[in-house]
């Protein structure tokens, strides 16, 4: 199955997935519409792809995410363990929308921003202005993906 917030389509059973998939104009263009394929086993493992799409977004950030710091532009996507901490910081600026039921983000200091990562998808959206847009998409999970016992 594929789904965005604007589509839902399943898919025949398949070792691997082929979706040609082009965005409609409108919500999935415009606005923070990830794309999730996911695939349920016959042992009923669930396997999620999110694929976060740049679309054309300008706005610049420096993005601290699970132990390593990246300058990115546009969009930006952090997977954490829930309720670890996300950091940002801009050149100038900005003013941040959280998704509904989502942290709201907290401005640290001048330029720089803090998130506790919630559990599940949640996306953020800081701006300076119409053209400088900067996305940050996160994923916190509750336990470790590869199935493991935590330590």
């Amino acid at each position: 199955m594929v789904f965005t917030c604007a589509r839902e389509k399943f898919l025949p059973a398949s070792k691997e997935i082929v979706y040609d998939y082009r965005p409609s104009w409108g919500l999935e263009y415009q606005s923070a519409c990830p794309l999730f394929a996911v695939s349920i086993s016959e042992r009923g493992q669930r396997e999620t792809a999110v694929i976060d799409f740049n679309n054309g977004d300008r706005g610049k950030a420096r993005v601290r995410c699970n132990g390593e710091t990246i300058d990115t532009m546009g969009a930006y996507m952090c997977q954490v363990r829930a309720g670890l901490y996300v950091g940002l910081r801009f050149d100038g600026k900005v003013v941040a929308e959280a998704d509904e039921g989502c942290p709201e983000p907290a401005e640290q200091r001048f330029n720089e921003w803090e998130i506790r990562v919630a559990p599940g998808h949640c996306t953020y959206l800081f701006a300076s202005d119409m053209a400088n847009v900067f996305r940050l998409t996160t994923r916190g999970y509750e336990s470790r993906l590869d199935g493991g016992a935590d330590k």
